[in-house]
């Protein structure tokens, strides 16, 4: 039992440290996730002119690009632990 408490501390710590960047499809929004799925940062690029529409938009598509490319990441690392 305390084996598998250490092995779950250890994969929550490697999970927040890893941070994984998605982008929107215009590339004028980038949104940084950790392994845990938390968000770290938002960086609007400096010469975006968006709608509110817009930035409803790329937000979207940047945590959705963000969130994909961490699952991939987080099935090929700990799929060996399975």
């Amino acid at each position: 039992m305390y084996n598998l408490q250490k092995q779950a501390r250890e994969m929550k710590k490697q999970l927040e440290s890893e941070e994984i960047t998605g982008s929107s499809k215009d590339g004028m929004m980038h949104i940084t996730i950790n392994g845990s799925y938390e968000l770290v940062r938002v960086k609007v690029n400096e010469e975006a002119q968006l709608s509110p529409n817009q930035i409803e938009t790329d937000i979207r598509q940047a945590y959705d690009d963000a969130n994909s490319q961490l699952k991939s990441v987080l099935m090929e690392k700990f799929k060996g632990m399975m």
